[in-house]
This record gives structure tokens, sequence and C-alpha cells, in this order.
């Protein structure tokens, strides 16, 4: 038996995250641009459409307009996504108070066992070292502090006891939910 698009089955409950959307082709972009536009999506190789109020959010790090310009990226989807959008700073400019508390929640999401969170913490000087050595991207922030927290539990000898939340690299919130019930 086959499974129902993913579309309709996230129908009025759910969201779907595509990062990196200039990667998607010009033709999935007119169709993902129909779909915000008109609230419908065709099925595969039919001109059937079927209903649907999955949320989107797409996310890039590239400047749409110059994709645009070059006929890279899809006007039409350019003009549906400009009508709600939310640019994030630059790690590199964000005020040094900012990239702490940032930082400081991205610690307390990786550590999973709340009795570990206080050892297992970014210190003021943990922090100040982030600000100084800026990373570009918040995949690097938070590949950053992960590092820094396995330091730490190594260096206070409970590396084998403590536990690090395995949805903390994943961003899909169905692949969250799976890494912390330990599905593969």
């Amino acid at each position: 038996d086959s499974k129902p698009p993913l579309l309709e089955r996230l129908d009025s409950i759910g969201t779907i995250f595509i990062k990196n959307i200039h990667y998607l082709s010009l033709e999935t972009q007119e169709q993902l641009a129909e779909y915000l536009r008109y609230g419908f999506f065709k099925i595969f190789k039919s001109d059937h459409k079927v209903p649907s109020s999955v949320r989107i959010i797409c996310s890039t790090n590239q400047h749409l307009t110059t994709l645009v310009q070059d006929e890279k990226f899809s006007q039409t989807l350019f003009e549906e996504l400009k009508h709600t959008t939310l640019e994030m700073p630059s790690l590199m400019t964000l005020p040094k108070e900012e990239l702490s508390t940032l930082a400081e929640g991205f610690s307390e999401q990786a550590v999973a066992d709340q009795s570990l969170k206080n050892i297992l913490s970014l210190s003021p000087r943990d922090k100040m070292r982030l600000a100084h050595q800026r990373p570009a991207s918040l995949l690097e922030l938070k590949t950053k502090i992960q590092q820094i927290l396995i330091q730490k539990s190594k260096q206070n000898e409970i590396y084998d006891e403590a536990q690090f939340d395995p949805a903390y690299e994943v961003s899909d919130p169905e692949l969250v939910e799976a890494a912390r019930l330990g599905k593969k």
C-alpha cells in the first residue's frame, strides 16, 4: 500500500522545512510557488489538485534577488516568499551579549541529562573564546559548542555518563523525536 503524499499527511497539522531552497530545480520552485499562492498541490504525474494547509518554511544563505536576476531562482517563488521574510544577521556582526545568549541556548539544548547541566555549561571564558573566534554559521556555532561540552565532559571524567541529546544536530521535527526515542 502506498503512503499518501507528504502535503496530504501533514495537512492542518504540520510544517515542512526546506533548507537551501535555492538548490531546488526551477520546475520544483514553480510548483512550490503555486502551492504557496493557491494552497493546492498536484499529485505526481497528474493534473489532480489536492488542497493542503501545511506551513512551509524555507531557508537560504544566498541573495535570492541576485539569483532571480541571473535566472537561477524562480521569480514567481521569490514573489511569494518575499511576503513573509525573516533575515538572520551574520554571526560576525552579532553583539557579544546576543552571541553569548545564543551559545547558552545551544549549550542547554545539547545536554540531555539535567543533573549535568551545571557541570557541562559554557563558562564566561568559553563564551569569550566563541566571541573572538566567531563562527560563520549557526551550524558551526552548534558544532563548536558541542566540541567544548565533550571536552569538558572528558576533563571531568564524566564523558561516559554524559548524555548529549541525539537530536541536537537534527532540524526535522519528526527526526528529532525519533532521535530522542533512540530510533534509527
